[in-house]
């Protein structure tokens, strides 16, 4: 589109150049042309009026003419008109072919003018097209950029609602958290319950034991003969019954350290999960965000040499219209 408005402008500052030079020719022809006539016209009443002035001058020299050609019967006057006449005539023969060559080369140069006319009103149709068919462009141009612009609202209004879906999840995961972490105080709260549990069970085991053995040791000095075997095993049940109590202690407190390290490690991992959902989110409607601003700059760029193209046809057209308006004025 752009060559083809530069080779239009070159065409028509082509042919002006050309009309200019036509006319201009044209008026030289003229000019010289009409100053020639003017001087044979100005040299023919010299000459006349010199030899009228030197005939009235002379007229005892005419007398003698006059009886020397025989014409004694002529008056002075009849003689001169017919000797001027008979002066003249070649005279205006040449003059009036020399005006009829004048007026055929005119007719031409004016045949020449209204076919450059015609030129003209051609060039100006093609103005016009060309005119219609830019407007057509520009329209076309203002619906596309209408239809893109809605697009970019229909992306925007997406964003903002895949936004709120975005802000509901993490306000759900947020809530999803909280009720794990109260879960999680209460587990802690029933473990920390179960161990002072088996720790006042240990102590109650451990002061009957310790209550067992002084008394065991008083019944030995009452009764030293009664067999020890007895007291022993009695002992040793005790003893077995502390053991397996702290064995299910130490036990519980190794269940509840793997459960917290398995609750950790899943809270840790949806934690992470939730993160690289929320980066690819971040990064989709980044790369989104990026598209519509590179095609929003574009569309700029596009608009830009629309202008552009409008601004350059305006000044062709403007500037065809000035020379044709001069080349009227002119002629």
């Amino acid at each position: 589109m752009q060559k083809t408005l530069r080779d239009l402008d070159q065409y028509q500052r082509d042919n002006e150049a050309y009309h200019q030079s036509q006319i201009q020719e044209m008026k030289m022809w003229y000019d010289s042309h009409i100053a020639e006539r003017n001087m044979l016209y100005f040299a023919m009443d010299k000459h006349f009026s010199g030899l009228e002035s030197e005939v009235e001058k002379r007229g005892d020299e005419i007398m003698r003419l006059k009886s020397m050609i025989g014409h004694d019967n002529l008056s002075s006057g009849d003689f001169f008109r017919e000797l001027l006449i008979a002066h003249r005539e070649p005279h205006e023969e040449n003059l009036r072919k020399h005006i009829i060559y004048l007026k055929n080369e005119m007719e031409s140069k004016d045949k020449e003018i209204q076919d450059r006319e015609e030129e003209r009103k051609s060039d100006k149709k093609t103005i016009e097209m060309l005119q219609e068919t830019l407007e057509e462009l520009e329209k076309e141009r203002e619906e596309e950029r209408k239809s893109d612009k809605k697009t970019i609202e229909m992306l925007q209004e997406t964003l903002e609602e895949l936004g709120k879906e975005r802000e509901e999840e993490r306000k759900s995961d947020k809530k999803t958290i909280e009720m794990l972490q109260e879960t999680l105080a209460e587990l802690e709260k029933e473990r920390e319950e179960e161990r002072k549990s088996y720790e006042q069970t240990i102590e109650i085991l451990q002061a009957n034991l310790q209550k067992q053995q002084e008394q065991e040791m008083e019944l030995k000095k009452e009764l030293k003969g009664e067999p020890e075997k007895e007291r022993e095993e009695e002992r040793k049940s005790y003893q077995q019954t502390i053991e397996m109590l702290q064995a299910n202690l130490q036990k519980q407190q190794e269940q509840e350290m793997e459960l917290k390290k398995e609750m950790k490690g899943e809270l840790e991992k949806e934690r992470e999960e939730e993160r690289k959902s929320y980066q690819q989110t971040i990064e989709m409607l980044q790369a989104t965000l990026q598209i519509q601003q590179e095609q929003e700059m574009e569309l700029k760029k596009e608009m830009k040499g629309d202008a552009k193209t409008i601004q350059d046809l305006e000044r062709i057209i403007e500037a065809l219209n000035n020379a044709y308006i001069a080349l009227i004025c002119s002629q």
